[in-house]
Order: structure tokens, then C-alpha cells, then sequence
């Protein structure tokens, strides 16, 4: 299963498997170190003391396993030539909608002062990435 993500059978696949590995890793980071790992997206200190500081940042990073095993499932579909298909032509428009969505939060967090300048790089790695879902469940139709 792990080795699926290096060896892709074409660029979309590899795409997939290249934003699967960010995402597993991004859970690790969040999950080992929750308070070091988000702090760079807020203008105000996450302290330690507060415990739900911590409990969020790892709820957010549990939110963030079915987004992993979704981009793992869309990297297998693409490898084999499935991305046509209605389950993952459904699963693209999921992923680009919820990113989609992501972007106009952090974009929106950004202008009001909350967050800080990496929030505008993390949304425009999400609309990215909305675009690229977007842009498969166009592409791959069912023949």
C-alpha cells in the first residue's frame, strides 16, 4: 500500500500521491506537536496551558485522516484509469468543494487580522487544490 504512492502510473496519479504524502505528513506534525506545528497561523499564542489549544489542533489533524485516505483512493483510481467513474468523479467534486471552502475561510481570517501571512499561502495551496479536483471531475468522464 505505502509503496502505491511511489510508484504512480502516470502525472495525475502522481499528483494525487504527492498531496497524500503532505497530508499524512501535515497529520504527523499536527498530532506529535500541536501547538509548534499551528502556532505559525496565529496571531495570537496557543498556549500550552489552555487544553483546548492542544484538543483542537488534533481534532483538526483527525479531520484530516478521511481528507488523507480519500486522496490515497483518488491516486489509486487514477493509477488505474478510473477517475471517470462516478464514485470518483463524486469524491473530486467533494475534495474541490470542501478546499474550495477552505480557501475563502483562510482568505476571509486573513483580511479580518486573525491569522497571519502563511494563512494566505495555506489558502492558495486550498483554492490549488480545489482547482485540481475541479479540474479532474471535468476532465475524466465516463466513456
Amino acid at each position: 500500500m505505502p509503496f502505491d504512492l511511489v510508484r504512480s502510473a502516470n502525472t495525475v496519479s502522481a499528483a494525487y500521491a504527492a498531496l497524500t504524502v503532505v497530508a499524512v505528513a501535515s497529520i504527523g506534525a499536527m498530532t506529535y506537536n500541536p501547538l509548534g506545528s499551528m502556532q505559525i497561523f496565529f496571531t495570537q499564542p496557543l498556549l500550552p496551558s489552555n487544553v483546548l489549544d492542544g484538543f483542537l489542533v488534533r481534532y483538526i489533524a483527525g479531520l484530516l485522516v478521511p481528507f488523507a485516505a480519500a486522496l490515497y483512493v483518488l491516486q489509486d483510481a487514477a493509477g488505474r484509469g478510473r477517475l471517470g467513474a462516478s464514485t470518483f468523479r463524486l469524491l473530486n467534486l467533494t475534495i474541490g468543494t470542501k478546499c474550495a471552502m477552505l480557501a475563502l475561510i483562510y482568505a476571509a481570517t486573513l483580511a479580518g487580522g486573525l491569522g497571519t501571512g502563511i494563512m494566505g499561502v495555506d489558502a492558495a495551496c486550498q483554492a490549488a487544490l480545489s482547482g485540481f479536483c475541479f479540474w479532474s471531475w471535468n476532465a475524466f468522464k465516463k466513456k
